[in-house]
């Protein structure tokens, strides 16, 4: 069950806002969808107009924003972040390829719709945290991990236990928000995008139309 913070999802947010949530100017949120390629669920607005963004418009830029940090590359963290949106078939593989621009509408729809329809590392920060660590991680949260330059960043589940987090020193950095140890570069998106819930329920934003 979501939280109470629902009602985000029902709200739009002008791109001020959104600049002011993440700390970043307008321009650089319409440089990353115009040269990056960040792909925004909200619909264009009409000439003149500024965009609505919706609260997973917002959640792509944050998560944009952790991986940029971290690689310096705008490009590659659009596109990797556009994959968990719009991926090919009924569920995110690391093989899965990037839906065309074409058969984007559809999807935007839903999520716009139901943010319950994204993948789950767009909703568990909604749900109740157990067992919070150290450094502010709980179980069953969801990072975004690479352990190689050559790949893209991938979503995997924290379990305590599990046979990825087995070394205690790997253990150790997923338990951060944003670090880079040795080759491994991974970004607690629950964490983040709590955070972001938390800044949005703050401004209170306009109604969808």
């Amino acid at each position: 069950m979501l939280s109470t913070l629902e009602p985000l999802d029902d709200s739009t947010f002008t791109i001020g806002q959104v600049a002011k949530v993440l700390s970043i100017t307008p321009a650089i949120i319409a440089n990353h969808h115009h040269n990056n390629g960040l792909d925004y669920c909200s619909e264009s607005p009409e000439r003149g107009r500024g965009r609505d963004f919706c609260v997973i418009d917002v959640y792509m830029l944050a998560l944009v924003r952790e991986i940029l940090e971290l690689t310096g590359d705008a490009n590659r963290a659009a596109e990797d972040v556009s994959r968990l949106v719009y991926f090919e078939g009924d569920r995110l593989l690391r093989s899965s390829g990037l839906l065309p621009p074409s058969r984007r509408k559809a999807r935007k729809r839903v999520l716009r719709e139901n943010l319950g329809a994204a993948h789950e590392l767009f909703v568990q920060h909604r749900r109740p945290s157990l067992n919070v660590g150290r450094y502010g991680h709980c179980d069953g949260d969801w990072f975004l991990l690479r352990e190689d330059a050559d790949e893209a960043f991938f979503p995997h589940r924290y379990q305590p236990g599990g046979a990825d987090y087995r070394r205690d020193e790997f253990s150790d950095a997923l338990y951060r928000g944003v670090i880079a140890r040795r080759r491994v570069c991974c970004v607690n998106a629950t964490m983040r995008l709590r955070q972001v819930d938390e800044q949005l329920s703050s401004l209170g934003g306009g109604p969808k139309e």
